[in-house]
């Protein structure tokens, strides 16, 4: 079952727990990965809480995010990088990703092995992926 768009948003931008939440998993992704200077950069679900630390950054940006969830604009004081998908059918070349987040993507999924395929489909061979998955 898919989470709603804004229900996400509302918990990650507007409740102390989804801002804490957001700003642990930021502290421990600049952590992991630095600033991804010059990367191509895809967050996948509802990952726009998570890219937010590497707007102006990344050499490019999107945030797929599966029409069962549903869209929104993202990010606010910037042009929308935001793209409504088919979540087993992305709109990017393959080979072509440095860096991609999965934030409620994977446990919501209807078809996680099509998903896990097109993970891989569109990764470049040094990337680096991180799955954010709720116990």
């Amino acid at each position: 079952m898919h989470l709603d768009v804004v229900a996400l948003n509302k918990f990650y931008y507007r409740t102390k727990l989804g801002r804490f939440t957001k700003m642990r998993l930021n502290d421990a992704i600049l952590g992991l990965w630095g600033e991804a200077l010059g990367q191509r950069l895809v967050g996948f679900g509802f990952a726009a809480p998570l890219l937010s630390s590497f707007i102006g950054k990344a050499e490019e940006m999107f945030c797929l995010m599966p029409g069962q969830q549903g869209v929104i604009a993202w990010p606010n004081k910037s042009d929308n990088v935001s793209v409504l998908i088919e979540e087993t059918s992305w709109p990017i070349a393959n080979e072509s990703i440095d860096r991609l987040i999965i934030l409620h993507g994977l446990e919501t999924c209807d078809k996680p092995k099509e998903l896990l395929q097109e993970i891989w489909r569109v990764l470049a061979p040094s990337a680096k992926v991180i799955f954010v998955v709720p116990n």
